[in-house]
């Protein structure tokens, strides 16, 4: 008790001085805008809206040039509505364009380098600011907030960990002020370095768990399979990965505690997550704004569209609509939590993870739900070709051939009719360089859910 007010009055603080971010400050900004009506919401996002077109205009040499050849001003752009007036941002356009994409006014030993997982392509290289990180992070925190958590509160991280960040001298330091008590790297997950995990769980009793859905529903299967008593968590925090329905049934049986998801990325650190009362994603409204569209056109509350993003904050390198790779249902219900925050209804994985038959049908991950229900640690779906797939399957106790059949079955009378279904037992299944698991993999043409 007395170190975790040490922690959210002392060492926090001090760390944020330290990095020259303001997380805590603006946190504070954030706990009170979340209460105001919608509308003022959005009229306090279109104000910042308006200063990062002006900015990326008079700044960014790629959005002048474009405001120039669609003879557009800032001004012309008021609304949401409106910047489908500006073109999608996609990451060959930023891989190609970077130096014209980065701001001119700020000089370069203000910006900070980051990069993307780099999941299912070359990681993407850009800019961000101390601003950006700090509204980024306080989002972050108020989102956690929602579920109980309180700075300086203890909390497991499992998450796409290197060996030489574990062994840094300095990463542990931060790892103690952030009160991180117990890590696992998903890049290591295996039943040595899983039980060694749940042993620190056992020792350092944290109040959350943080970190990679499939990570955490693998630790949940792993602790039923044992029969071993989950630890005494307030709430669960997973992202960075689709959390299917299946999965979150099985994470809130093993554990007996919420799952409240959180949507992120490098790019935007903080874009959306769940309240109390799980009704959807609360966006992030003043920092981010999120549009969801098909054939270039807005999808309607409850269609499924690819998600678009503007950072509001990020004046280094202006990401204005651009493409992150996700797709979405957007919502336009009220939540009962009473927070002016817009609703995501549900976010559907990314759009490069859908399969498509020969008829021009998808068929998305929550489809497969079914498998949670049988004694699998894990499993991969590859689309080969237009009639064949191929499900890789990684058995936990009690699997047997009925269950092989029943996939099969299962697979070809809901989902794929005319399709060919081979299951294949493995192992293992490695993760992507990042330490994320990808479930789906398509090697076909894809539908193209924003636009040429």
């Amino acid at each position: 008790m007395i170190y975790r007010v040490l922690a959210k009055s002392i060492l926090l603080p001090i760390l944020d001085l330290s990095r020259g971010t303001k997380v805590f400050e603006y946190r504070k900004i954030l706990e009170r805008t979340q209460w105001l009506k919608r509308e003022q919401i959005l009229h306090l996002q279109q104000a910042r809206l308006r200063a990062l077109l002006k900015h990326s205009y008079e700044n960014v040499p790629y959005y002048h040039r474009l405001f120039k050849e669609r003879g557009l001003t800032p001004s012309d752009i008021k609304t949401v509505e409106d910047l489908k007036k500006l073109p999608i941002l996609k990451k060959t356009d930023i891989r190609r364009m970077s130096q014209q994409l980065t701001a001119r006014n700020i000089p370069k030993r203000e910006m900070i380098q980051s990069h993307t997982a780099g999941t299912t392509a070359q990681p993407l290289i850009f800019y961000t600011t101390r601003e950006d990180l700090s509204w980024g992070r306080a989002a972050m925190f108020r989102a956690y907030s929602w579920a109980g958590y309180e700075l300086g509160e203890e909390y497991a991280l499992v998450w796409g960990l290197t060996a030489d960040e574990v062994k840094n001298a300095l990463f542990r330091i931060k790892n103690v002020i952030k009160r991180q008590t117990a890590l696992l790297s998903s890049l290591d997950v295996s039943e040595r370095s899983t039980r060694s995990f749940v042993k620190r769980l056992e020792r350092f009793r944290p109040q959350f768990l943080r970190g990679y859905s499939s990570c955490i529903y693998m630790l949940a299967k792993y602790l039923s399979a044992k029969r071993i008593s989950p630890p005494n968590f307030k709430a669960i925090f997973t992202t960075a990965e689709t959390l299917l329905p299946g999965q979150r049934r099985v994470i809130e049986e093993a554990f007996r505690c919420e799952v409240y998801d959180f949507y992120g990325s490098c790019e935007v650190s903080s874009m959306a997550s769940e309240c109390e009362e799980h009704t959807g994603y609360h966006v992030q409204s003043e920092n981010v704004i999120i549009e969801f569209v098909k054939h270039g056109e807005q999808v309607a509350a409850g269609e499924t569209g690819a998600v678009l993003v503007t950072n509001l904050h990020n004046h280094a390198m202006p990401f204005i609509r651009y493409d992150i790779g996700d797709t979405g249902k957007p919502s336009d219900e009220i939540c009962p939590c009473g927070r002016g925050l817009p609703l995501i209804k549900s976010l559907e994985g990314r759009s490069n993870e859908w399969f498509v038959t020969g008829d021009g049908s998808l068929v998305a991950l929550k489809d497969f739900g079914g498998i949670y229900n049988l004694p699998v640690k894990m499993f991969q779906i590859i689309q080969r070709s237009y009639d064949e797939i191929l499900i890789k399957i990684v058995k936990d106790e009690g699997y047997s051939d009925k269950d092989t059949d029943f996939i099969i079955n299962n697979m070809t009378y809901y989902v794929f009719p005319k399709l060919k279904i081979k299951v294949e037992i493995v192992d293992s299944i490695p993760p992507a360089k990042s330490g994320k698991k990808r479930y789906l993999i398509s090697k076909m043409p894809m539908y193209d859910w924003v636009q040429q």
